[in-house]
Order: C-alpha cells, then structure tokens, then sequence
C-alpha cells in the first residue's frame, strides 16, 4: 500500500452510491479501489468522510475525539421519528449515559440467557413463512452454533 502522504485526495462518490443497487449487490470492487487511493476519502453524495478499509474504520471507531454524542437532525418536523428513537440509543452515546444503558441491556445478552433463546430462535428460522423465507431459500444456508468444550447448552434439540 502507498504511504498516506503520497495519495491524492479524490471524492468516493466518483467511486459508488450507496443507494446504487449494483453498488449493493456488489460493492467489493468500487470498494478495493477506494482503499487503493486513500484509507479516509471524502464522500460528496454523502457530505461525509468514509473509512475505506478495516484499518481506518477500527481507528475510527476508537477515535474518542469523533465521539458518538447525538444531536437531532433538523428539521425537527421531517426528523422527529429517527429523533426520538436515538435521542436514548446506546450506539450514539457516550460515558456515562452509555455505561448506564448497557447496565440495563447487559443481562439479555448473557451466554446463558442466549442459549436458553436457541431453540426459539432455530424454531422460527427454520419457518418458510419468516420474512427471509419468504424471499425465498436460494441465499439462505444454516448456521450452526459453535460448541463449547463438548457441552449443549440446556434445552438445546438433539443431533
């Protein structure tokens, strides 16, 4: 890869669209070389920087300074659903709200608690009415829970 300073700065929207349903059903290429030009680029459909690479994107993410801290989108009267559902989001804050929330969260997602879940959840996966069934099972592939230590976890369905 290029050292940072020799790339040329270029707008990713040259590069692809995320509302573009080619970008979607394949973006790796558009994708590749948008990390070949620089780890961070601007996006002018976007009005925002977009990491290009797993690098960048972990550095961002721990980059305390870009924070998560939300603030609603305006206008209010055009915004006022997405507002509200992430004015107490645990994505898009910061300690000590956030350390807060996942107190309250922290217990449903337990290893216990999720094993006892399993069964319901292969219950209803496995349904072809579900919403992913429904589209059809070309794309669908059973995924299988890894085992730990030899041991099932209680309530699990036989082999």
């Amino acid at each position: 890869m290029q050292n940072n300073a020799d790339m040329e700065p270029f707008d990713a929207a040259e590069l692809f669209d995320l509302g573009d349903p080619d970008f979607v059903r394949s973006p790796c290429a558009a994708l590749a070389e948008a990390r070949s030009r620089a780890p961070v680029a601007w996006h002018s459909g976007l009005g925002t920087y977009v990491a290009t690479s797993h690098a960048a994107c972990s550095a961002v993410l721990r980059d305390r300074r870009l924070g998560r801290v939300y603030a609603p989108r305006e206008p209010v009267e055009e915004w006022e659903t997405f507002n509200w559902l992430h004015a107490d989001s645990i994505l898009d804050c910061e300690p000590p709200k956030h350390t807060r929330l996942r107190r309250l969260v922290a217990g449903a997602f337990g290893r216990g608690h999720v094993a006892r879940l399993a069964p319901r959840i292969e219950e209803l996966v496995g349904r072809p009415h579900t919403r992913a069934g429904a589209r059809g099972a070309a794309g669908l592939r059973r995924v299988r829970r890894p085992r730990r230590g030899g041991r099932r976890p209680p309530g699990a369905p036989p082999r």
